[in-house]
């Protein structure tokens, strides 16, 4: 995966603040068409840093790069079934988010990390606590399943990462692609699973209101049998993902 950029870009500082401007335009478009693919290249860029900063083998950065790559399919196969997918209001706007953003950059910038990692330097440290702000923006400003595992996909590139570099171990990488498919799994069937006539209500989320007996009443049909088929597939498909990883 060296054809995009060499190590000289990888190990400078522009490769930082590339990957943090990618994830902060991420966050202020707020478009899953755009998360999803963004995501990856997140994924992309900080497995090449952990690659020529930190020696962590190329053959992890494959794994780590193609697991992301089958997670976002996972979660962009829950929209372009139903057809649309609409964005909960409580996101804002792209200005409330960029203002939130800009606090949370000053914060990260500022702070001076004071952990007990003496394997990773400061400007690597500010990046993935950057990464883990803006994955805990995302959680924090959705309500619907999708972006939660968009969230959930973006909190893990950090955590892998630091795993990587101070558990160099295989079995770790395998059960961390195995974890994140599996949210992914719940995340998107949970996203099929939403109805919206009872999101357009604007009802309290309480024991009364949810789960109610109307759910599947409102013009909202669940294909029960054809999500369960269409996940057994995607377990098909990590299981030997993972097989032949592991090999």
């Amino acid at each position: 995966m060296d054809f995009l950029l060499g190590a000289s870009f990888w190990s400078s500082a522009l490769s930082l603040w590339g990957i943090g401007a990618i994830a902060f335009l991420l966050v202020i478009f707020w478009d899953w068409r755009l998360f999803l693919p963004g995501l990856a290249l997140i994924q992309y860029g900080v497995g090449q840093i952990l690659v020529y900063r930190y020696g962590v083998p190329g053959q992890w950065l494959a794994v780590y790069f193609w697991v992301i790559v089958l997670a976002a399919l996972i979660l962009a196969l829950s929209p372009l079934q139903m057809g649309r997918y609409q964005t909960a209001e409580r996101s804002g706007n792209p200005l409330f988010r960029g203002l939130i953003l800009l606090l949370l950059a000053v914060i990260v910038y500022t702070l001076q990390p004071d952990l007990p990692l003496p394997v990773l330097d400061v400007a690597t440290a500010r990046l993935l606590l950057w990464l883990v702000a803006c994955a805990f923006l995302v959680l924090a400003l959705t309500e619907g399943a999708l972006f939660t595992g968009i969230g959930l996909l973006l909190w893990f590139i950090p955590l892998q990462s630091l795993t990587a570099v101070i558990l160099p171990l295989p079995s770790l990488i395998a059960l961390w692609g195995i974890l994140q498919l599996v949210v992914m799994l719940a995340c998107s069937y949970l996203s099929l699973a939403e109805n919206e006539q009872i999101a357009k209500q604007n009802l309290p989320i309480t024991d009364i209101t949810f789960p109610a007996e109307q759910r599947w009443t409102t013009g909202f049909s669940p294909n029960l049998a054809g999500v369960r088929r269409l996940i057994a597939q995607r377990m098909a498909a990590m299981m030997a993902i993972l097989k032949r990883v592991s090999q």
